[in-house]
This record gives structure tokens, sequence and C-alpha cells, in this order.
């Protein structure tokens, strides 16, 4: 579905090329045939001179005039009164006759030139800040080892952040989570170890714990969690074995010194007890005791009418 995604995005980010494409060329035709329009009225209007009949009309007009050229070229009053100055008068005819039609056009051409930078910069402009975001190069696929450990991790920070909070069943659940996709993740093991230690699911923290150390011996915290567990279901000697393995990685630690002590005088108290407990003798004169009042006939008892 990934693979299908990117495909998609990479087609309509292609789309989105072709149409603004086509809008730019578009664009570059309508300003064209603007210029073009624009171009022929400037020449039809100053190579023949009005009508005389008109001229009322066109003094009227030239406020609006000098209005619409303050417009297009900013600037003071100055440079629109030097536009009138240069203007022919419709009765200098010496002045029409020197009149250079082919100057005028070149520098029409540059004022069209100037103008059309412009509307192509803000139109490139305005195509940035545009930009959709299926153009944007999708990010390079995760292969499934990659996006599993991906997704593990995901879920060890949520059950990290609910065992922060207290809430160790909440951090289990994350931890189950993030191993039903990598079940071989050692972190998650020994944290959902840890969590069900704090909700004393002892069977549990030894089973986690086993799987931790099978793949990583060296791993000394599971390592007490694993013991802690046996102690609490009285398990003796085996917690005894796993800090004698403790100890020997860490000699100098107080701590698997104290343990050992202390589990030893509990596993001795508890084999005492045990043979205080247990009697051969006891046990098979009980046992033979049963057995004879099984043997015994039930006594009758008759039942008189009311």
């Amino acid at each position: 579905m990934a693979l299908e995604a990117a495909q998609a995005a990479r087609a309509r980010a292609a789309q989105a090329n072709d149409f603004f494409h086509d809008l730019e060329r578009w664009e570059d035709e309508i300003c064209a045939k603007d210029n073009e329009l624009k171009l022929k009225k400037a020449l039809v209007s100053k190579t023949l001179p009005p009508v005389r009949s008109q001229q009322a009309e066109k003094a009227a007009t030239v406020p609006s005039d000098a209005s619409s050229v303050a417009k297009a070229t900013p600037g003071s009053t100055s440079s629109v009164e030097r536009e009138k100055e240069k203007r022919i008068k419709s009765s200098d005819y010496r002045s029409w006759d020197k009149y250079n039609v082919e100057e005028e056009l070149r520098r029409l051409e540059q004022e069209e030139k100037v103008v059309e930078r412009q509307q192509q910069a803000e139109k490139k402009q305005r195509l940035t800040d545009e930009v959709d975001q299926d153009d944007v190069e999708p990010a390079p696929m995760m292969s499934d080892i990659e996006l599993r450990k991906h997704m593990a991790q995901i879920e060890k920070d949520k059950g990290n952040a609910q065992f922060k909070g207290h809430k160790y069943a909440a951090a289990v659940e994350c931890y189950t989570r993030g191993l039903e996709v990598d079940p071989d993740n050692v972190p998650l093991l020994a944290n959902r170890a840890m969590a069900n230690l704090k909700l004393k699911k002892y069977d549990l923290v030894i089973e986690d714990s086993t799987a931790v150390l099978t793949q990583d011996p060296t791993h000394e915290k599971v390592l007490q969690r694993r013991a802690t567990a046996y102690e609490a279901i009285e398990e003796y000697a085996s917690a005894i074995a796993d800090w004698e393995q403790f100890q020997r990685k860490n000699p100098k630690a107080k701590l698997a010194r104290t343990k050992l002590e202390s589990l030893k005088q509990l596993l001795k108290a508890k084999t005492e007890r045990e043979h205080k407990t247990f009697n051969p003798l006891t046990t098979a004169l009980e046992m033979k005791k049963k057995q004879e009042q099984r043997k015994k006939p039930m006594l009758r008892i008759p039942i008189e009418d009311v």
C-alpha cells in the first residue's frame, strides 16, 4: 500500500506540474497579444494627427491621460509635465516630419520588456508560494524489518511513559503490542518483566527474564529481577543460583552477598519446616484410618411416617 501511495503522489505531482506549465504558456500568450495591441494603439495615436474638430475634447481629457501616465510610470508631477512637453502639437507639421517612428517603437519595446519582466517575476513568486504538498519528494520506503523495529520502538516509548506514571498494567499492554511485531526485542521483554514484577505476576516475570537471558546472558538487571521473582514464590534454590551468577560477574557487590546470606537462611528454614511437617509414620497411620472408615457399613436410620 505504501508503494501505491508513493506512485499516486508522484502522478499527482506530475499532473500539477503539467497544469502549471500550461497555465504559464497561456499567460505568456495573453501578455504577448496584449502588448501587441497596446503597441498598435500607441503607433496609431502618435503617428496620425488628430482631427481639428476634436481638439477641444482632447484638451478636456488631458488630466485623465496625465493621471494614467503617472500610474503607469510612478514618479512626481514633473515627469508628467515633461511628458506633455515631448508631445507634438497637431498643427506642428514640421515636427511631425522630424518625428522618428523607429526610435519611438524601440522605447515602447523597452518599456514593455520591463513590464513583462516584472510580471514574470511576480508569477514565479506566486507559483513558488502555492507549491502543493504532492510536489514534495516522498520519504524512502522502509523495509519490513525496519518498519517492525520502528513500530516496536513506538510501543516501547508509550509503555515507558505509562510505567513512569505508575500505570503498570497499561505499560504491559504497550510492551506486549510491541512484542507482537518484534518478538525477540530484548528491551521490550526486559521492560515487561519489570512491569509484571510491580504487578506481582512472578511467573510472567520469570518467563520474560528467561527469554532475555537466553539471548543476552550478561543482562544483569534481568538476572536480578528473576532472582527477586524466585524469592517471592519461595523458590530459594533458583534465586540463590541467580544471585551467585550475578556475584561471579560482580565480586565486590554488597547486594549480592547480603541476598545470598538471607536466601540461604530462608532455604534452611524452609527445609527444616518441611521435615518437621512430613512424618512418614504419622502419614501412614492417617491413611490406614481413612481406609478403615471407608470399609465400615453405613448406618440405616428408619424413617417413620408422620
